[in-house]
């Protein structure tokens, strides 16, 4: 399996790569897109219950175009691990293919909706008891900090849940007859009992590109916090780039371990 992800990576890498990058571009720009009216009517104080219904609706309409385009960067890897003729335009498979993958998409996204809605329950009714879990982060990280705290926490939460429903858009793409909720029951069968050792194969692939990423973030915020001149300044610019060229690295590796993985499991 490590030889031919070698293989599949030597020949595909460049490719990936910038497809991967081309899909962070797209996906910050409808973000702020999705996002707007939210922050708009928020800045504004315009939230009545009908902004507010607009609001939500358009942020479940970008989740499930995010995880449509998530749909066909997991074809275009798998397709380049088999050999497969790609471009960029199979990057837009899931949206090419709409009614196969939107179901997929909108179970992705009820599970991430499952996960914020446990989060604001425990937040709820915490709330001004000896228990207060928003006090006790506020007291120990302060308020902005917090909200990372909560975000991480967050993702976290729905890696565990998701995890086994991982090969959900490489099943929905081998059996386009197959239903949703039978593709994911599929999708379980196979990772079943190999969730570790994908866990374990996804981070040796991209652990030289962590590693490095996480020696350049340290270096990034050193120079941050001491920008008293401008060599500091290029260094703190630098040592931020080649952070985020190492996170683009590390993520299209595991794209590449995921793709792998799957294609010799089933």
């Amino acid at each position: 399996m490590t030889e031919k992800l070698s293989l599949v990576v030597q020949k595909n890498f460049r490719n990936a790569f910038s497809t991967v990058f081309i899909m962070m571009i797209i996906e910050s720009i409808g973000s702020a897109l999705f996002l707007a009216p939210m922050m708009y009517f928020s800045i504004t104080e315009k939230t009545t219950p009908l902004t507010m219904g607009i609001s939500y609706v358009l942020l479940a309409a970008g989740i499930i175009c995010w995880f449509l385009l998530q749909a066909g960067a997991f074809v275009l890897f798998l397709r380049m691990v088999r050999g497969d003729y790609v471009s960029i335009g199979f990057l837009f498979y899931g949206f090419r293919k709409f009614r196969q993958f939107v179901g997929s998409a909108v179970f992705f996204a009820g599970l991430a909706a499952f996960v914020t809605v446990i989060i604001r329950f425990v937040l709820h009714f915490t709330k001004d008891t000896p228990h207060d879990v928003l006090a006790f982060l506020d007291k120990h990280f302060g308020e902005i900090h917090s909200i990372l705290v909560i975000a991480v926490v967050l993702l976290l939460l729905a890696v565990i849940i998701s995890i086994r429903f991982l090969f959900l858009f490489f099943v929905r793409y081998d059996n386009p007859e197959a239903g949703t909720f039978k593709s994911a029951g599929i999708a379980a069968r196979v990772i079943r009992k190999k969730i570790l050792l994908l866990i374990w194969f996804v981070l040796k692939a991209s652990a030289r590109h962590l590693v490095l990423a996480a020696f350049y973030f340290a270096a990034a915020t050193y120079f941050g916090l001491k920008t008293e001149s401008a060599i500091q300044s290029i260094a703190h610019f630098l040592f931020s780039f080649l952070y985020l060229l190492n996170m683009y690295k590390a993520l299209v590796m595991a794209y590449f371990a995921t793709a792998t993985f799957y294609d010799e499991t089933v």
